[in-house]
């Protein structure tokens, strides 16, 4: 169950590690996204430094080698993993 405070005005999002480096969070997801689709990719923050700001297609190509992953796929897992995480 998600507890809210209904006080809070305001919500924060630090995308490009301004206020926190979450690239070893974002590469966690990746990799569970990775098992989950039976693809055996191990990646670091480090990784995806290179990655930041660019289109998901791109990133996807990159990290895998142009795997035969569908984006759809990819992008909905990934969707699916962040969503649970705020849980």
């Amino acid at each position: 169950m998600m507890i809210i405070d209904k006080n809070i005005d305001s919500l924060l999002f630090d995308m490009d590690g301004t206020l926190w480096n979450a690239t070893d969070s974002y590469a966690e997801i990746w990799n569970r996204c990775f098992a989950d689709c039976g693809i055996d990719i191990c990646i670091t923050g480090n990784d995806l430094v290179s990655y930041m700001g660019k289109p998901i297609e791109i990133i996807v190509n990159g990290i895998t080698g142009g795997a035969w992953m569908k984006i759809s796929t990819v992008k909905h897992l990934l969707m699916h993993s962040a969503g649970s995480r705020m849980t």
